[in-house]
């Protein structure tokens, strides 16, 4: 769907002003001043009084991105008077200062605001600032706030779908994977309802939150799925790439995984089973290695498919009393739990099936 998502954009600027906000008011020699609310605009401010510093940060009602007004002191020559510079989506122009007359570095609060409002009331006051005009622009697409931003180390991340009725796509995922718990679980519910957007590898970060959740029966499903889904990568792949990251995810992960599954062998390979079911009927990713050919590609996934089939899974893990056994006791011996599962956390989506 396309189109203008208002609500969204609007949600994800709040929550950019607050995280960024919250940083600046813990910042050492940082003072925050109040607030300005404008009709197109609202501006956060702060100044740090030992290094006469000036930080003014615009946040436009019809746009996500900040722009910002950073001010210091023109040096040991006129220490008190003000140099500026502008930052905004990609691009940063020095400031005429004359404009800033007769504000100093040692200015009041009030005088400071002042000068604020003068400067962000209209937006377009920005670019006739900017020593060039032409271009200074303002992006709606922009995401990189930790480089427009002082002190922001990127505790929220800009997608660049928010000003769009858009779903991500896997650039807009990966951001969203690094970026606030809110953003991170968006981003986990978008990957598990489509699974064929994705890259397999996407599915690694997924299957690791739902572990630190304690979601195990939800991580294990999925480490399951992931299971199938980069077998193929790993086999035609790059071995540095695709064939390492599947070595060094199953050596990690797969122990944490198998070992909570493992303590019910008989739950275990029915939840393998259910893995592989629903596997085989989601979409497909429709990427493939460099030089693969379509007819190698698809043999490669229906022998990943065959591998981990719930034909295969019983003769691997027969459902019988023996061979139970003989699992519960080496269990036992490395010390490991035996019996019903435990820390189950969310059952299974009802669509997993």
């Amino acid at each position: 769907m396309g189109g203008k998502n208002v609500a969204r954009s609007s949600a994800a600027r709040a929550e950019a002003m607050a995280a960024h906000d919250a940083v600046m008011r813990t910042a050492p020699g940082w003072v925050a001043l109040p607030r300005i609310v404008l009709k197109g605009t609202t501006i956060d401010m702060y100044r740090a009084p030992a290094s006469r510093q000036a930080e003014l940060i615009a946040w436009p009602v019809k746009s996500t991105f900040p722009n910002r007004v950073s001010l210091t002191g023109l040096g040991d020559d006129e220490p008190d008077r003000l140099d500026a510079r502008i930052f905004g989506c990609g691009v940063s122009n020095g400031v005429d200062r004359d404009f800033l007359e007769p504000v100093r570095t040692d200015s009041s609060d009030s005088a400071l605001i002042t000068l604020a409002t003068g400067i962000f009331s209209d937006q377009t006051m920005i670019s006739q600032l900017a020593e060039d005009e032409d271009t200074f622009g303002f992006g709606d697409d922009c995401t990189a706030l930790d480089q427009v931003l002082p002190g922001f180390a990127g505790s929220y991340s800009f997608v660049g779908n928010e000003f769009s009725g858009m779903s991500p796509n896997e650039a807009q995922l990966e951001i969203m994977q690094r970026g606030s718990v809110a953003q991170r679980a968006a981003a986990r519910r978008f990957i598990v309802a489509h699974p064929g957007d994705v890259h397999p590898s996407a599915l690694i970060q997924v299957i690791s939150e739902l572990v630190a959740l304690g979601d195990f029966e939800r991580a294990a499903f999925w480490y399951y799925v992931w299971q199938i889904r980069s077998e193929p990568w790993a086999r035609l792949g790059s071995r540095d790439g695709d064939a390492a990251l599947r070595g060094a995810i199953r050596a990690t992960l797969g122990p944490a995984i198998n070992g909570w599954a493992g303590s019910d062998m008989i739950a275990m390979t029915n939840l393998m089973k259910q893995a592989s079911t629903f596997e085989a009927r989601a979409p497909v990713y429709s990427g493939r290695p460099a030089g693969v050919s379509a007819a190698a590609w698809a043999a490669a996934i229906a022998r990943s498919r065959a591998d981990h089939s719930a034909r295969t899974l019983d003769r691997a893990m027969p459902n019988d009393p023996k061979f139970i056994d003989d699992a519960d006791k080496a269990r036992r011996q490395n010390g490991l739990s035996v019996g019903p599962w435990k820390n189950r956390g969310q059952p299974l989506d009802p669509s997993w099936r």
